[in-house]
């Protein structure tokens, strides 16, 4: 019966003529990957109109008041967008990538819990035009907007003390870009 040894003297020399291209492989590969990954590929997948929050009479930004809650929902759907947001003044609202308008509704609600179930509801229409945008083949095909117009509704101060006054289109490109695509003015009722 015939051993065989291994002879690790002998394969030592061997690694040894291998070592000094370690470095040299892993540049090659790390060069590799970097050049596969020079296309940074937005981690957003949907983008949305900017919206901020502003007061009618001041025309200043202002947070939604702290004893107001609001909901958006698109029209017909039971998604929703914004959920019982109070304290804010900004957010950004999904847009269709597949129609020419998205209508929403704006539920306003006192947040504490004795007045939860009085809810009143404006609608807020954003006519825009849905834009493919290609980055690369490594990336997914991305939807931008350009909003054409909008409209609104409101409901009556004497019913709830806070509704849409009116609406601005402030940048109309929707992108990851613009800071800001709608201004939404808020009416509130006079303090007594």
């Amino acid at each position: 019966m015939t051993h065989r040894q291994h002879d690790t003297a002998s394969s030592r020399p061997t690694l040894r003529r291998l070592g000094h291209l370690a470095p040299l492989l892993w540049l090659l590969l790390l060069g590799g990957v970097a050049a596969c990954t020079s296309i940074s590929c937005p981690l957003e997948k949907v983008t949305g109109a900017r919206c901020r929050i502003y007061d009618a009479d001041t025309e200043k930004e202002q947070p939604i008041a702290a004893e107001v809650a609001l909901t958006v929902k698109p029209y017909l759907r039971d998604t929703v967008l914004l959920n019982r947001a109070s304290s804010v003044s900004d957010f950004i609202l999904p847009l269709k990538a597949t129609e020419q308008a998205d209508t929403l509704l704006f539920y306003f609600f006192a947040s504490d819990a004795e007045h939860e179930d009085e809810t009143y509801a404006d609608t807020l229409r954003i006519i825009h035009t849905p834009q493919p945008h290609f980055e690369s083949v490594d990336c997914p095909l991305q939807v931008f907007h350009k909003i054409s117009s909008v409209e609104w509704t409101s409901h009556p101060l004497s019913v709830f003390p806070v509704t849409i006054d009116s609406v601005a289109v402030i940048g109309s490109q929707v992108d990851y870009e613009t800071p800001e695509n709608l201004r939404i003015y808020l009416r509130r009722a006079a303090e007594q």
